[in-house]
């Protein structure tokens, strides 16, 4: 078709730009403007993608599913193209995503996002989108996104608070670990912890590597002055990262037995929830569900938070201990 030739053309004069003779503030526009070129490129993909997969077009040859056809012809990946089918499919009946997206007032990024919403196997999500659509959509055009996918987690608990958390549980029956030793007594660890231990887990990595870098700083000052460069210090962040892990071990070996480990903190915030909405998460922002605070407020400390008005804190209350 003439249209894409004539696409393809002007994508090949921007794949040749000198990218190095531009200012730095032409190079973000132009970047800028490239994503929203390519937001433009993946609406109208899905858009020909779903009359191409409702018409079955991709069946004269004998292919098995429209992704298929498009994997084989496009030389990519099945799971790829099967999940962009999907979105195709899903947008069909999601007439506001779909417009906002078309907009520009919302990103790919987001449409994932509200598609496995749309096509949920949990039977209460997939019932309570069509009605919420609009919402949720609106979420995604106000907010950021890690702000659209924690109000998202939000809304998740709200419709099906069952669900949530079943999954909590299942994140938490899966944490692993593995340390495996090689022939040469290097250790290789790979693992997965559910939010709360992976929380109490990166706290105190990053507490370590903060150490560590304030010492890696404090020796290249000391060899190259006071102008040091990070490049200069000697170790890497996966390096510091790494030490900090073996350091975390060697304080946990010094610890006495029976030392009474810190108590994780429990804020009740008072009459937030009358103009923020509900708040369950950790102080990264993670969400969580109320099954997944329970267990920790037989140890945990617990302080309120007053507030006037979203700015004004009218009081902070003392830590107590709930009696276990």
């Amino acid at each position: 078709m003439e249209v894409t030739e004539r696409l393809r053309q002007v994508a090949e004069e921007v794949a040749g730009l000198d990218v190095h003779g531009l200012p730095d503030g032409v190079l973000g526009e132009v970047l800028v403007e490239l994503h929203d070129i390519e937001r433009v490129l993946a609406v109208a993909r899905a858009r020909l993608t779903a009359v191409f997969d409702l018409r079955r077009a991709w069946a004269a040859d004998g292919s098995r599913s429209a992704a298929a056809w498009l994997a084989e012809r496009c030389h990519s990946s099945p799971v790829a193209m099967r999940r962009q089918v999907r979105v195709a499919r899903r947008l069909r009946s999601m007439p506001a995503t779909a417009a906002a997206w078309r907009e520009g007032r919302i990103g790919s990024e987001h449409v994932t996002v509200l598609c496995r919403l749309a096509g949920s196997p949990r039977a209460e999500v997939a019932a309570a989108f069509g009605p919420a659509e609009e919402l949720l959509v609106g979420c995604a055009a106000d907010l950021s996104f890690p702000d659209f996918t924690q109000a998202v987690a939000y809304w998740l608990q709200q419709v099906d608070p069952d669900g949530v958390e079943q999954e909590a549980g299942d994140d938490d029956a899966g944490r692993h670990l593995y340390a495996s030793t090689t022939f040469r007594g290097n250790v290789e660890i790979s693992g997965r912890l559910p939010a709360t231990g992976g929380a109490v887990f990166t706290s105190a990595l990053e507490r370590l590597e903060t150490e560590l870098f304030h010492t890696d700083w404090a020796d290249a000052k000391a060899t190259h002055g006071e102008h040091v460069r990070v490049d200069q210090l000697a170790r890497t962040p996966a390096q510091r990262r790494a030490d900090a892990l073996v350091e975390m071990a060697r304080r946990a070996m010094a610890t006495p037995a029976g030392a009474r480990p810190p108590a994780p903190l429990i804020t009740v915030l008072v009459g937030y929830e009358t103009f923020a909405g509900r708040i369950c998460q950790l102080a990264n922002g993670t969400t969580l569900t109320p099954g997944q605070v329970a267990p920790l407020l037989t140890e945990a400390d617990i302080e309120r938070v007053v507030f006037d008005t979203p700015s004004r804190v009218i009081d902070i209350g003392e830590r107590t201990r709930l009696l276990r």
